[in-house]
């Protein structure tokens, strides 16, 4: 997550409000996603399902 491209710098901003929600993000070498917190894992296909989810975490923790 290097790259300064506008697709690198919105996956960096999902990545961090799940890490400031306490989850990791490993991008996978597929293009997907596997966000995990405690012992659960939630595989997303791409971006689109990473975003999603980060809606539904954030959303669940306000």
């Amino acid at each position: 997550m290097t790259d300064n491209t506008p697709c690198q710098k919105r996956l960096a901003t999902v990545a961090a409000q799940l890490v400031l929600a306490g989850h990791s993000v490993h991008e996978l070498d597929n293009g997907g996603f596997i966000v995990t917190r405690w012992c659960v894992t939630r595989h997303c296909p791409d971006f689109a399902a990473l975003v999603i989810y980060a809606r539904q975490m954030t959303e669940m923790q306000q």
